[in-house]
């Protein structure tokens, strides 16, 4: 898979491992995943509720561009092709985890801080649950989780 430089942070790319249109009638879950061993446990919770529940997930990587008002101009393009390529390595490796776990899944990527990009995903494909791994390092800060939690519209299921 090639990512398109001119979409990676001017709008987010899709691409669907599902064949089937299910018409908006199944429900979907959303899942957060950007490497950490916290997201890994998310997405196979979400795979297990994907398969108990017959959902389609919608595994969603966002990637924060709050960081390109602090650099330099000329090391924009490194920062650009090096999160691209975390995505593609990402994403190599939940194809690997989902061709065992039999579950529909699409891959988002997008841009912006965690907790909106998984709220506008969501907003966005009718998700019926937004599941997120709990970080152990970012107890001290405002996590992701307790954001999401904070503005819900949708089950927030936070996976240990």
């Amino acid at each position: 898979m090639t990512i398109d430089p001119s979409q990676s942070f001017g709008s987010s790319f899709v691409e669907s491992m599902s064949e089937e249109d299910d018409g908006g009638c199944r429900r979907r879950g959303i899942v957060g995943v950007d490497g950490s061993p916290a997201s890994f446990h998310a997405l196979a919770y979400a795979c297990g509720w994907a398969q108990r529940t017959g959902s389609h997930l919608v595994v969603v990587y966002a990637a924060d561009a709050r960081w390109q008002q602090s650099i330099d101009a000329s090391c924009v393009a490194a920062v650009l092709e090096s999160t691209e390529q975390l995505a593609a390595q990402l994403k190599q490796q939940i194809a690997r985890w989902m061709r065992t776990a039999h579950v529909e899944w699409t891959f988002l990527v997008r841009n912006g801080e965690c907790s909106r990009a998984l709220e506008a995903a969501a907003t966005e494909h009718q998700a019926d649950a937004i599941i997120v791994g709990q970080s152990r390092r970012r107890r001290l800060r405002r996590p992701t989780a307790s954001r999401l939690a904070r503005g819900r519209q949708r089950v927030v299921i936070v996976v240990p």
